[in-house]
């Protein structure tokens, strides 16, 4: 009786180091995970709630629009929370609908 091998052929041609043209690879991509960012600058805050970053700015120059904060070098750069942001918009949306 002849011995039988259980070793299966390898897929990459070993004179090329190529793939053979038979050889079919599955590969399983990795789970896609979202991360929301806890805070956002003016101009992902902008995108997000979908005005422009000057319009964000002339609101927080007449106290109006979603809380913010400062920080970064002097507390120059500007970020929203994305709570906030959620929160702002749905004031807004309750306005626009009377209120109701």
């Amino acid at each position: 009786m002849a011995a039988t091998s259980n070793t299966t052929k390898s897929p990459v041609n070993p004179r090329t180091g190529r793939l053979s043209k038979s050889a079919s690879l599955v590969v399983e991509a990795p789970p896609v995970i979202e991360i929301t960012p806890g805070a956002l600058s003016s101009q992902g805050a902008a995108a997000y709630v979908g005005r422009s970053a000057k319009t964000l700015s002339n609101l927080r120059a007449q106290g109006k629009g979603p809380r913010f904060f400062r920080a970064g070098r002097l507390n120059s750069r500007v970020y929203y929370l994305v709570k906030d942001l959620d929160a702002w918009l749905e004031e807004q949306a309750a306005a626009s609908n009377g209120g109701a």
